[in-house]
C-alpha cells in the first residue's frame, strides 16, 4: 500500500493503523534502548507520513514482557496486541497492552468466525488435549 492509500483508510472513521515496529525483530531479544527504538520510531515515522495519532501497537511474534508493555505505554499507545488467542469479557480484568486475538484467515468459516467471537472457540482449544 502507498502512504496515499493509507491516509484514504484512515480518513474513514472505521479504519485505524497501528504499529508494529520498524524491523519485526523479537523485541524480548534486543536491549532496553532498541526495544524502545524500534517501537518509538515505527509510531513516529508512521504518525509523520498520516499526518495522526499512532494509538495501537501489535508485538511483533507475539513476544513481549513487562519491559516491552512498559515501553508500549511510555510511547502513549492505547491499546496492544498479543498474539494469544482468546476473548475478553465484561467480568475479568483487562490489560489493554496485552490483548489477546482471535484468528481469522482464509480457511475461517463463518461458523467459525461467529464461535470464535462468541469466545467458544478460545474454550475449545483450552480443554482439548492438543494443549495439554
Amino acid at each position: 500500500m502507498s502512504w496515499d492509500d493509507i491516509n484514504t483508510l484512515v480518513a474513514d472513521p472505521l479504519f485505524s493503523i497501528g504499529s508494529h515496529t520498524l524491523n519485526h525483530h523479537n523485541l524480548p531479544n534486543l536491549s532496553d534502548k532498541q526495544a524502545f527504538a524500534e517501537i518509538h520510531e515505527s509510531k513516529v515515522i508512521i504518525e509523520d507520513k498520516m499526518k495522526g495519532t499512532v494509538k495501537h501497537f501489535c508485538y511483533p511474534l507475539g513476544k513481549f514482557g513487562k519491559r516491552e508493555m512498559d515501553i508500549v505505554k511510555k510511547c502513549n499507545f492505547l491499546t496492544a496486541t498479543t498474539t494469544q488467542t482468546g476473548n475478553l469479557s465484561l467480568n475479568q480484568s483487562i490489560d489493554f497492552h496485552s490483548l489477546p486475538r482471535i484468528q481469522v484467515n482464509s480457511l475461517t468459516t463463518e461458523k467459525v468466525l461467529k464461535l470464535q467471537i462468541n469466545g467458544f472457540y478460545p474454550a475449545l482449544l483450552y480443554l482439548l488435549p492438543v494443549n495439554q
